[in-house]
């Protein structure tokens, strides 16, 4: 964390790098590497709305076609409760943010 923040106050930085025991300065420091494969996600939540209201949010795999998604929709307890007695007229998907079904 002092290594992330060292650009931005580096003489706190490196007053508190040496407190905690490092002998070398901290803009000596190599940068901190990321790791590329925390950064794609394979899930994502979408929510799913009934005539426009928010109903449900479900965890879909990224990429699920319209097909999948319809029947993840349909085994939640919440959206079967507000479906109850009314017939689904449209099923509009817009990728990776919602599923509004259009029902009456």
């Amino acid at each position: 964390l002092l290594l992330l923040l060292s650009p931005f106050s580096p003489h706190i930085c490196e007053e508190l790098w040496r407190i905690i025991g490092h002998k070398d300065s901290i803009c000596l420091m190599a940068w901190p590497k990321y790791d590329e494969e925390a950064l794609v996600q394979n899930e994502v939540e979408m929510v799913i709305q009934i005539n426009g209201k928010v109903r449900d949010r479900i965890m879909v795999a990224v990429g699920s076609d319209e097909e999948a998604l319809r029947r993840q929709c349909m085994q939640s307890s919440r959206v079967l409760e507000q479906l109850e007695g009314k017939t689904v007229r449209k099923f509009i998907v817009v990728p990776g943010k919602l599923v509004n079904i259009v029902a009456k």
